[in-house]
C-alpha cells in the first residue's frame, strides 16, 4: 500500500471491483501507520483519477496526520486513520441498522395481534353474508319462478313470429329464383340462335378464303408455270437460278411441260 508498486495493485483491484460492482456498496483504502516514506504515490494522477470517476464511493484512510494527497481530495469520505474511516461506516450502519431493529419489533409484536383482529372481523362479515344470502334468496324464489313462466311465454312468441317470418322469406325467394331461372333460360336461347348465324358466316367465310387459296396455289404450281411455256434448267447442284451457276463444258437438264433435253455449255 505504499510505494512505486502500489499504484497498479491499487488500479487492479479497482478494475475488479468495477466488474462485480453490484455486491459493493463502497471501496475503502486504508493503510496502516508508518512514516511518510512511499506516500507520493498517492498524488498519482491515474489513481486520483480512477478515484475521483469511479462508479462506486471511495473512502480513504491512508494513515497519515501531516500531509494531504491527492487521493483524499478526490475521495468522497477521508480520515487520517483507518480507524476513523471505520469508524464512519460503523455509524452509518448504525444509522440503518436501528431503524430497521425497531421496525422488526414492531411488527413482531403487531402483526399477530392485527392478524388476530382481522381474523375475527371477517368471521363476522362471512355469518352476516350467509344470513343475508339465505334471506335474499328466500325472497326471490316465487319471483324466479314467475319470471321463468313469462320468459317462456315470450319466447314462444318470438319463435312463432320467426318461423312465419322465415316462411314469408322461403316464398319470395323460391318465386325469386324461378324468375332468375326463366330469364336465364331465354337469354341462353337467344345467345344460342345468336351462335348458329355466327357459326354459319363464318363457315361461308372460311370456304371462301380456302377456295382463293387453292386457287392461288394451283396458279402457283410449277406445272402450270411449264404449260405457260416457261421451262426450268438445272443442273448437278440443283435449278439454275442465275448464270453465274454455271460454267463452261457443264452439262444442265431443261424441263419443258411435255419432257426434258439435255445440252452442254459451250
Amino acid at each position: 500500500m505504499q510505494g512505486d508498486a502500489a499504484i497498479s495493485s491499487i488500479l487492479k483491484q479497482l478494475k475488479r471491483v468495477k466488474r462485480v460492482q453490484k455486491h459493493f456498496d463502497a471501496v475503502v483504502i486504508i493503510r496502516g501507520g508508518g512514516g511518510n516514506v512511499g506516500m507520493t504515490c498517492y498524488n498519482d494522477y491515474n489513481l486520483a483519477r480512477e478515484i475521483a470517476l469511479f462508479p462506486l464511493p471511495v473512502f480513504t484512510g491512508i494513515g497519515h496526520s501531516t500531509n494531504e494527497f491527492v487521493a483524499d481530495l478526490v475521495a468522497a469520505k477521508t480520515s487520517i486513520t483507518p480507524t476513523g474511516i471505520a469508524n464512519f461506516l460503523v455509524d452509518r450502519i448504525r444509522e440503518i441498522e436501528i431503524p430497521l431493529i425497531n421496525a422488526k419489533e414492531l411488527i413482531l409484536r403487531e402483526i399477530p395481534e392485527r392478524i388476530q383482529l382481522e381474523s375475527r372481523l371477517w368471521k363476522e362479515y362471512a355469518l352476516e353474508l350467509r344470513a343475508l344470502a339465505r334471506l335474499e334468496m328466500n325472497r326471490h324464489n316465487d319471483s324466479q319462478e314467475k319470471w321463468a313462466q313469462k320468459l317462456i311465454l315470450k319466447t314462444n312468441k318470438i319463435l312463432s313470429k320467426e318461423h312465419v317470418f322465415y316462411e314469408n322469406i322461403q316464398g319470395t325467394l323460391l318465386n325469386s329464383t324461378r324468375n332468375v331461372i326463366r330469364t336465364l333460360k331465354n337469354d341462353l336461347k337467344k345467345e344460342q340462335g345468336d351462335l348458329k348465324r355466327n357459326v354459319k358466316n363464318i363457315q361461308v367465310l372460311s370456304r371462301q378464303k380456302l377456295e382463293t387459296l387453292s386457287e392461288t396455289l394451283r396458279l402457283l404450281d410449277p406445272v402450270e408455270l411449264l404449260k405457260r411455256g416457261y421451262s426450268i434448267t438445272s443442273n448437278s447442284k440443283g435449278i439454275i437460278k442465275s448464270i453465274k451457276q454455271v460454267k463452261s463444258g457443264e452439262k444442265l437438264i431443261t424441263q419443258f411441260k411435255d419432257g426434258k433435253i439435255e445440252s452442254t455449255i459451250n
